[in-house]
């Protein structure tokens, strides 16, 4: 069973970027989140990552037939999933839990469940079979981190599609060559929902109930 969060100070919605600021240092989470200060312009990596990123969705949705050069590394897997049914693949997608793990919209609207937790899906794949599958495109070095993000898009798939029984998760390394290193993968089965569930309120609730950052 979920538990409830108290709420102490004026976060009351999260996402793997906010959750990962806060635990690598909650003063910077503070001043990103909180106090809401001017970060300037985007970086030059993060920019690299939104081009690739906008860049992977067009060609994998048919708006453009070329792959950029920051994608070559990653042709095979892009021509297969743009070859894919449409009704089954879905891209750059953006998903809202309330805080009893279900769907809502992404932004509070009225007459929705207040949203709890946000994601940002860069593709998903449903395969009829109760099986779904998570990519997600990764500009820069691998992180330790990213094996917590793979569990959170487990949990985020679990909770809005009841009837898929099996999630897989890759990352993709678009900076990488193609072969072994360039990909990392994780399996996950309807009989771990409960403990992922628990597992990230536990992970989350010091971040809820922080007042000195």
């Amino acid at each position: 069973m979920s538990m409830k969060m108290t709420q102490v100070n004026s976060i009351d919605a999260w996402s793997f970027s906010r959750f990962n600021c806060y635990r690598q240092c909650p003063a910077k989470f503070k001043y990103q989140y909180i106090d809401k200060l001017d970060q300037g312009p985007p970086s030059p990596a993060l920019k690299k990552g939104r081009d690739v990123h906008t860049a992977a969705e067009h060609y994998v949705t048919k708006q453009r037939d070329d792959i950029i050069p920051e994608l070559e590394s990653r042709r095979d897997l892009l021509d297969e999933i743009r070859a894919m049914p449409p009704s089954s693949v879905m891209v750059e997608q953006r998903w809202g839990l309330a805080e009893n793990w279900k769907p809502t919209t992404y932004f509070n609207r009225k007459g929705r469940p207040k949203v709890w937790l946000r994601g940002s899906l860069d593709v998903g794949i449903d395969y009829g079979d109760g099986s779904f599958e998570v990519v997600d495109w990764k500009t820069g070095k691998k992180y330790g981190s990213n094996q917590d993000q793979m569990d959170l898009f487990a949990t985020i798939v679990f909770s809005r599609y009841p009837d898929v029984k099996e999630v897989y998760t890759r990352l993709s390394y678009t900076d990488l060559p193609p072969g072994p290193d360039s990909e990392e993968y994780a399996e996950y089965k309807r009989s771990d929902y409960e403990t992922l569930k628990t597992t990230w309120e536990e992970r989350v609730t010091p971040m809820f109930n922080d007042t000195e950052f």
